[in-house]
């Protein structure tokens, strides 16, 4: 199962009509308002990490009120002490 969380930003006084759209997508599995930097957190969820990333950009997108997002990819489970650590530079 691969997994994706989005950080969500959105216009003022959006939160709960952009959550509630949110909520009715099909991979959504939880959509959380939060404190901080960010407005909503989402998770999605499927088989496909293709089609998840497609729901990103084809269907949350469009939802009117969202300002910007962040898009984190879960990495594969397995991943443990003995993987190899990639740098990002620095």
């Amino acid at each position: 199962m691969s997994a994706i969380f989005v950080m969500i930003n959105c216009d003022a006084g959006k939160v709960i009509e952009v959550k509630k759209a949110i909520e009715k997508l099909k991979q959504a599995d939880e959509v959380h308002a939060v404190t901080g930097r960010y407005d909503l957190v989402a998770l999605f969820k499927d088989t496909n990490i293709n089609k998840l990333l497609r729901t990103v950009t084809e269907k949350l997108h469009a939802i009117k009120g969202i300002k910007s997002t962040e898009t984190l990819v879960s990495l594969p489970e397995g991943i443990d002490e003995e993987a190899p650590m990639v740098s990002m530079g620095g």
